[in-house]
């Protein structure tokens, strides 16, 4: 139980965190150290606490009692640190309190979530060692390890493979604590302390109940999204939240879409609606699945990783199902890219709709290359990337050198109306990179003073 709970919170807080902070190597290797290091600790502490406690001569003091209140301690701090509406206020709080970078945060949660309670969990198996003799010391702990790392075992995989995908992310979170209040409900004699830790337990479970998260505007929180529908004020558009970044908008009037939806849409999409023969368009990072909703004559593949993106979409975005000339594939981008030798006309990749969780994977030259193969002879790709349009930030300078490496000849615009060259390094824009594949667009050749074929090359084309 003990190792089910500890390796069941360390995922769970790495996908909990994803809505708040992302989901980058930093954010993952603060948590994995916040585990880790805890869990040392703990075994080293827990080989002499019942040794101190017997020089000090504490009577009162058994190995059951500590085990019971490492338990109900680790219980009551991991029900608030892995409790969705708790996560919500805490993090609203640190950014008011001056804490606004994303590795602070996940620096403050960890400290505060779990270096505690896994120091105390870990502290399990050296008490319980405490129960054997001498004589056959080796044997149990090493039979003890077994039984904590087979928890560990079936903490990774039953929570990430199986729960997360059937009950949820926030009721997987139920399920780890649910771990730690069975041990000590199984350990404490005293039927007052067993109420209280379950009370604390069944609050936790009212909190992340889907019934409260409906409440909340939650239609699915799955191991890859939390997804969230609202209605704008007006009641004129329908709103698509992933993992608290608005991902989509659906309304009958243009003017209340996205911009950058509505740029790719006017000088991408329309110009091919009633095309003799329909082109092939793929789009990489499904969202709402808004672009191209209402062409019926051209063939979509949508690509995301969250495969009940569709059923949260035309259940409760679109007015209609998808129509037949679209199709979803639920994978990975670089997956799909992997695996598939269709290639496209027209893609369009919207991946990067969330600054906080951008795909690693989706940032780097060999992506760009893999989509390269993908386009057919004067295929076009359009990217909405999030960035600092005059480049006041590291990311935007080398995603867009990144970029470039790739499709030399390209352009950028910037769509978001409100856009100044005075922008200050904070704001971030959608930029459009645009690419259309020839053989002149790749081509990498400069002028200079010493040689130029300036006046040769304005009559060459290819």
């Amino acid at each position: 139980m003990e190792g089910f709970a500890v390796l069941a919170a360390e995922l769970l807080a790495i996908r909990l965190l994803v809505p708040f902070v992302g989901s980058g190597v930093e954010v993952v290797a603060i948590i994995i150290s916040a585990v880790l290091l805890p869990l040392a600790a703990g075994y080293h502490v827990g080989g002499q606490r019942w040794h101190r406690a017997k020089r000090l001569k504490k009577r009162s003091i058994s190995i059951r009692i500590l085990l019971a209140s490492n338990l109900a301690i680790a219980t009551v701090i991991l029900a608030a640190g892995l409790s969705y509406a708790f996560l919500s206020t805490w993090f609203e709080w640190v950014s008011n309190v001056g804490i606004t970078h994303p590795l602070a945060q996940t620096a403050v949660y960890a400290a505060v979530f779990l270096v505690y309670p896994v120091f105390v969990l870990a502290q399990t198996v050296p008490l319980i060692s405490n129960y054997f003799s001498h004589q056959h010391l080796s044997k149990i702990t090493g039979r003890m390890l077994l039984f904590s790392t087979l928890g560990s075992f079936a903490g990774s995989v039953i929570t990430t493979l199986i729960l997360m995908n059937t009950i949820g992310v926030h009721l997987s979170a139920v399920v780890a604590v649910g771990m730690c209040v069975l041990a000590h409900t199984l350990l404490c004699k005293s039927w007052i302390r067993k109420v209280v830790l379950i009370l604390i337990w069944l609050v936790m479970l009212a909190f992340n109940h889907p019934s409260a998260l409906r409440h909340a505007g939650i239609v699915s929180d799955n191991a890859y999204n939390t997804a969230m529908i609202t209605i704008a004020s007006d009641g004129l558009a329908t709103q698509l939240w992933l993992n608290h970044s608005r991902s989509s908008i659906f309304s009958e009037y243009p003017a209340r879409r996205f911009e950058y939806i509505r740029a790719i849409e006017t000088f991408a999409l329309e110009p091919l609606a009633g095309a003799e023969i329909p082109k092939d368009i793929l789009v990489l990072g499904a969202g709402g699945f808004t672009l191209g909703y209402n062409d019926s004559s051209n063939r979509y593949v949508y690509v995301d990783i969250d495969r009940d993106l569709q059923k949260i979409s035309e259940d409760h975005l679109l007015p209609a199902p998808l129509s037949a000339n679209k199709t979803f594939e639920p994978v990975s981008a670089r997956a799909y890219l992997q695996t598939h030798a269709q290639t496209f006309n027209l893609v369009i990749v919207d991946v990067f709709s969330n600054q906080e969780s951008i795909p690693l994977e989706t940032t780097t030259i060999e992506f760009w290359e893999s989509v390269k193969k993908h386009l057919k002879p004067g295929g076009v790709v359009v990217a909405n990337i999030i960035v600092s349009a005059t480049f006041q930030d590291w990311f935007s300078t080398r995603i867009a050198n990144t970029f470039g490496r790739v499709f030399p000849g390209h352009l950028r615009q910037v769509v978001n109306s409100d856009f100044t060259v005075w922008d200050t390094p904070r704001q971030s824009r959608n930029v459009l990179f645009i690419y259309r594949h020839s053989k002149a667009a790749q081509r990498r050749d400069t002028y200079h003073d010493d040689l130029s074929t300036f006046s040769l090359d304005r009559y060459r084309k290819d």
